[in-house]
């Protein structure tokens, strides 16, 4: 049967069920993370080492990405706490970093802010958001509620741009749009464009309705 030109709802639902599911163990992560380290102590660790995380080849260029070692005191003792992550642009030797370590364990240690969970609930909801508005495309939200269909495409864009930002800064440890540019040159400027267009956009469906009844007269 033809679909006629519409994107198939197994194709559909596929992607939000595993976007789903990415999304349901990153908040999970999250929370549970939360929850350990309620009594942690937050403390400044020192940026002193990296070691490859990943690598990839391709024709243009070769691609490697970071492992970050801080090192930190806590029970009079020196102790390490690394990434979870890899990223592509390495601090200097000395760079703090706000962590919380257990302070009937000082050895654990968590980091402060963004990490693999965090990354991996933005992918998620990326993956439930595209299908989603694909489905809605398809149907005639985008003509009968207008507002609200422009409104979730900007929610879209900007999700997708923050994280992907988020996650050229050195995965979160900067904003810094120059560590960004370091790591990735000219193509940090592709999740500003996403986050401009999605503020834009948004911007433009609380006005939807006016616009569009002038356009009626």
């Amino acid at each position: 049967m033809a679909n006629n030109g519409k994107a198939p709802i197994w194709f559909i639902l596929i992607f939000a069920v595993i976007g789903s599911v990415i999304s349901f163990f990153a908040a999970r992560g999250i929370y549970k993370n939360s929850i350990k380290s309620r009594l942690y102590i937050k403390t400044e660790a020192t940026f002193f080492e990296s070691s490859l995380y990943s690598s990839s080849s391709s024709l243009d260029s070769d691609e490697k990405n970071y492992r970050l070692s801080y090192k930190y005191e806590a029970g009079n003792k020196t102790h390490v706490i690394s990434t979870d992550y890899g990223v592509g642009a390495v601090p200097g030797v000395g760079t703090k970093k706000t962590i919380k370590y257990n302070p009937d364990n000082p050895g654990e240690a968590l980091f402060v802010g963004f990490d693999s969970n965090w990354f991996l609930l933005f992918f998620g909801s990326a993956w439930i958001a595209i299908p989603v508005l694909i489905f809605l495309g398809d149907t005639d939200v985008n003509e009968t509620h207008p507002k609200l269909f422009k409104g979730f495409l900007g929610f879209v864009f900007t999700l997708m741009g923050a994280g992907a930002y988020i996650a050229m800064c050195s995965g979160g440890d900067s904003l810094s749009p120059i560590v960004a540019f370091k790591a990735f040159g000219a193509w940090v400027l592709l999740p500003v464009i996403f986050i401009v267009f999605g503020f834009v956009v948004l911007a433009t469906s609380f006005s939807g309705n006016r616009l569009y009844r002038y356009n009626e007269r």
